[in-house]
């Protein structure tokens, strides 16, 4: 009776040598049949996640933020002024809007347009373009952001992207449309603009929401593309599909000052005084708080110390005294007592 014959092969996983015992014996130990379990599954969640981004990408330019992103970028002509942003930034950057949106209020499902997003460092300023970045956008009053223009100081470097600087490759042209903007993007932000949209919540929009019912209804999709959102809503009550509609009141200049400061100058003095004057009108101990100013100027000088906060916001130039009373002799150390 001869001799078996041991079969040397080599491992898929770490390509050593072993000899195996049995039929379908792959791997060289557990610990390569693990590893290589693992790496499949890697692949597999990759190919995945690339399908999904990809899906996304698809829808992203019909969603309210895509909109906004393909509409400031045009604006800008280059994708360049998305520079510096991560998949956290690019995050922050839809939060910022949304909140702007809701701080304006919404009537018939529409925001109020009360407030914008405006840009510190100009979308077309003097030395550069303004980077869409949410360290470079202040949620500010709409007549505020018309009458500031280009306006500020030169503490602005880490805000732009110098003309001199930008490359003709990412440069945007009119007739470009929404898809080949974003596909721009895409390219120029790369892992990080993935990343970001991997975990974006795409959402149907009013408009693509009533376009799907009125298709239910009969309607044909060539008739209502293109339609704006009161021609659909119009449509929709002559067929008696009930329309959703968000109706809120803005939110006070003030409120949205303390915040966008906290935001973006958390250490401030002027933040420390817009929430005393925030929270004094509950306050039960105001003789105590009140140090140079006084009662019946409370009004004047919250309205003092939110026009200078939008200014300090854009790095312009403000005033650090009213009536020749300095902000830090507005109050006294002694902490607000609520009188409820």
């Amino acid at each position: 009776m001869g001799k078996s014959v041991q079969i040397s092969v080599a491992c898929p996983v770490c390509a050593g040598a072993f000899s195996p015992t049995r039929s379908g014996h792959l791997y060289c130990s557990e610990t390569c049949r693990k590893r290589h379990h693992k790496q499949e599954k890697a692949k597999e969640t990759k190919v995945k996640k690339a399908r999904r981004i990809a899906a996304k990408f698809k829808k992203l330019s019909t969603t309210p933020f895509g909109k906004y992103l393909v509409r400031e970028l045009k604006r800008a002509g280059s994708v360049e002024v998305l520079r510096g942003h991560t998949k956290t930034s690019l995050g922050s950057l839809v939060k910022l809007r949304t909140r702007c949106n809701t701080v304006s209020g919404y009537d018939e499902g529409k925001p109020r347009g009360t407030y914008e997003l405006s840009h510190i460092y100009a979308a077309q300023g003097e030395h550069g373009l303004g980077r869409l970045h949410p360290k470079n956008l202040v949620i500010a009053p709409r007549a505020f952001n018309r009458s500031i223009g280009a306006a500020g100081s030169d503490d602005w470097l880490d805000l732009y992207v110098d003309y001199p600087l930008l490359e003709n490759n990412w440069k945007l042209t009119p007739d470009m449309t929404a898809e080949q903007v974003l596909k721009l993007a895409r390219k120029y932000l790369k892992e990080p603009f993935d990343d970001w949209l991997s975990s974006f919540t795409i959402t149907a929009s009013q408009q693509q929401t009533l376009i799907k019912k009125l298709i239910e209804q009969g309607y044909k999709q060539s008739n209502l593309i293109g339609l704006d959102l009161d021609e659909l809503k119009e449509l929709a009550a002559n067929a008696e599909i009930e329309v959703y509609t968000a109706d809120s009141d803005s939110e006070g200049a003030f409120a949205v000052l303390c915040e966008e400061l906290a935001r973006q100058t958390p250490n401030s003095e002027l933040l420390s005084m817009a929430l005393i004057l925030k929270g004094i009108r509950w306050a039960s101990n105001i003789d105590d708080v009140l140090f140079r100013l006084k009662e019946k100027d409370i009004k004047a000088a919250t309205e003092f110390v939110c026009e200078q906060g939008w200014r300090r916001l854009h790095r312009m130039q403000c005033e650090s005294e009213w009536h020749g009373i300095p902000l830090n002799e507005f109050f006294t150390g002694n902490p607000l007592e609520s009188e409820i």
